[in-house]
């Protein structure tokens, strides 16, 4: 089942996005929109990596690694915008 250790990630991956899709309806108040972007994001990761023994492509992968980055730099980004807004409420 598990041939090397990206199979594996991809496994964790597809855990992870199926954990979050149930907190939509174990959590709705604390479910954004912007989750189901992450959602899919880590659905087609892990499904690549979990799979990456039958098509194995270097630029699929690369490409891959490039869709893996863009919510951890949009979710930074946001993060860094709730501190700014949570420090400025608090110097008010």
């Amino acid at each position: 089942m598990f041939n090397n250790l990206i199979n594996l990630l991809g496994f964790i991956l597809i855990i992870t996005s199926i954990g979050i899709a149930a907190l939509s309806f174990l959590r709705p108040q604390v479910f954004k929109r912007q989750d189901i972007v992450l959602i899919t994001v880590l659905l087609i990761c892990g499904i690549i990596f979990s799979t990456q023994s039958r098509w194995y492509r270097k630029e699929l992968l690369q490409f891959n690694l490039f869709l893996l980055a863009a919510p951890g730099i949009f979710y930074s980004i946001d993060t860094i915008r709730l501190r700014n807004q949570n420090q400025k409420q608090l110097n008010k």
